[in-house]
């Protein structure tokens, strides 16, 4: 069976995703083999922290645009070992 991993981006300074993430993060570590979130600088305290406490690898980038961060992102995402990506 293939693995799949998630690969996404987050510009959260105010730290509103969190209460959506302590509720999904159980589930995305069920579905997903891998999990990488390329998040900026500027993302408030409180997601990092939650972030530190799962199984997401995180990468910390500087707030430089949408198109940066899609860059970023994929290129991040795809130093690891799964061959399907959400």
């Amino acid at each position: 069976m293939h693995s799949t991993a998630i690969i996404t981006a987050a510009h959260d300074p105010k730290g509103r995703s969190v209460p959506l993430f302590n509720e999904l993060k159980t589930a995305l570590v069920d579905i997903y083999a891998e999990l990488f979130i390329t998040i900026s600088e500027e993302t408030s305290n409180e997601l990092m922290n939650a972030l530190e406490n799962s199984r997401f690898k995180t990468n910390i980038i500087p707030k430089s645009g949408a198109a940066h961060a899609r860059r970023e992102m994929m290129n991040f995402g795809l130093t690891g070992e799964s061959q399907h990506f959400h």
